[in-house]
């Protein structure tokens, strides 16, 4: 998604990870310093200058301070989300910043360069462990600088009436893209010309990179070399996973219409769409947007023998100035290591539609009952996490899907070659390196290669 002077509720949601829901706050699972001195942090979080009440920040603000530390005040401001982040780094460089920030591993790697976040002190980092899965995946030559509150992976999401109309049923639920695909042909209407006008399977490809993702890493390569220095994108299994995004949207018998159809999350609850791909954060998107509709979901189908099922994310906490005083980074790590590991706050941002890093919420009953985190569950074992890269290397990922179907300018090659050329510039001028070697660490990787680039 490009940058935006105004970031919509549904904009929010897909970079944050959903909504933070009031909840009954139960204290503190971790010890925190004691209470001292008043100090005010001064917060920065995304168009909290506009509508920052929408995720209820004020209000846990407040709890943290009648229910851990009450000497602990906040002044809370935010630009939209494009300006956020060419202000954000700005202000902590020049030493105007916020002591404590919304932040988002896609700029991990230009922070950390920076000197503009503070690493978290050792003995915090072991009680994160004790309590928190995913830590180890966020530590940067032996140091964190942030956490993930939630991990996600992708989704096949199903219209409820579309399902039960055909006469579907759990045992319908496919496992292969062949199966899904016979599936969605039974569920796409056509006019009588033969052409879709509602989708048996919208692939998300308004922005299908994450889909080309998944179905290039079940083609069992990895998506970076070893040493983070060049992208395997214009590859054999690259062309593969494109060809076959390409076949369902303009084979013999397409599937797909991305003419007719908006945003998959809103493709699906208006009935343009039968199913679609999608992320967690569609969950609390529709539960606030399309309260009335009614979705299923189930775990994202596989390549026979695929090694990896998607990409692995994650929904990145807050993070503390390193130009901050000492007193307000005590404090800024008091309130993130409160915000993520308490119980009740964790399980309604879970509800929103991510596997809880809280460990002890990995059993939860409400938790397990969500369809779309019990479909992640599934397979959040077997995602591969590709590392920090630096943002416009996601921008470069995207030309792959943007010139196939948005544009619809370029062959399958044409867009590969592109966007392998993009991303190799991008990867290559960084002075240091925060990505690529981690994927060599996921489940299936001795499965997987590193392959040829096609010249």
């Amino acid at each position: 998604m490009s940058e935006q002077t105004h970031v919509s509720r549904r904009d929010f949601l897909k970079l944050a990870g959903g909504a933070v829901v009031a909840a009954s706050l139960s204290g503190l699972p971790l010890a925190v310093t004691a209470q001292g001195d008043e100090v005010t942090l001064v917060f920065w979080s995304p168009n909290c200058d506009v509508e920052c009440e929408q995720i209820n920040i004020p209000e846990w603000m407040e709890r943290f301070r009648q229910e851990v530390n009450g000497n602990v005040n906040f002044e809370l401001s935010g630009a939209p989300w494009g300006d956020y982040w060419t202000r954000l780094p700005l202000a902590l460089a020049g030493g105007t910043g916020p002591d404590l920030y919304f932040f988002h591993a896609n700029w991990m790697q230009q922070f950390v360069d920076g000197g503009l976040v503070e690493a978290w002190p050792e003995e915090r980092v072991a009680q994160l462990r004790e309590v928190l899965d995913g830590i180890d995946p966020m530590m940067i030559n032996g140091k964190l600088y942030a956490f993930n509150e939630g991990l996600d992976t992708n989704v096949i999401y199903y219209g409820k009436k579309a399902w039960e109309d055909a006469g579907l049923t759990d045992d319908d639920i496919p496992t292969t893209w062949d199966e899904l695909v016979a599936l969605a042909d039974a569920l796409t209407e056509r006019d009588s010309n033969g052409a879709p006008v509602r989708a048996g399977f919208d692939a998300n490809l308004r922005d299908g990179r994450w889909t080309w993702v998944a179905l290039k890493y079940q083609m069992g390569e990895f998506l970076i070399s070893e040493d983070g220095r060049r992208a395997n994108i214009h590859t054999e299994g690259g062309q593969k996973a494109a060809q076959m995004l390409w076949d369902w949207e303009f084979g013999e018998n397409p599937v797909g219409n991305i003419d007719l159809a908006p945003w998959t999350e809103d493709a699906l609850p208006t009935e343009i769409a039968a199913m679609g791909f999608g992320f967690g954060w569609f969950a609390d998107y529709w539960r606030s947007d399309y309260p009335d509709y009614e979705w299923g979901a189930f775990p994202l189908p596989a390549v026979d023998g695929a090694p990896a099922i998607s990409k692995a994310g994650g929904w990145t906490t807050m993070a503390v100035n390193a130009q901050a005083s000492d007193a307000a980074k005590s404090a800024a790590f008091d309130v993130i290591q409160w915000h993520g590991t308490d119980p009740d706050l964790m399980r309604f941002r879970a509800l929103g539609g991510q596997v809880p890093t809280l460990r002890s919420l990995r059993e939860d009953p409400d938790i397990l009952a969500s369809p779309v985190v019990s479909s992640m569950l599934a397979n959040i074992d077997k995602t591969v996490f590709f590392g920090f890269t630096p943002p416009d290397f996601e921008s470069a990922l995207a030309q792959i899907t943007d010139l196939m179907f948005v544009a619809q300018t370029s062959t399958v090659d044409e867009a590969l070659a592109e966007a392998q050329l993009q991303a190799d510039e991008i990867l290559a001028r960084a002075e240091n390196v925060y990505w690529g070697f981690q994927e060599r660490t996921a489940t299936g990787a001795n499965e997987m290669v590193n392959p040829e680039i096609v010249e």
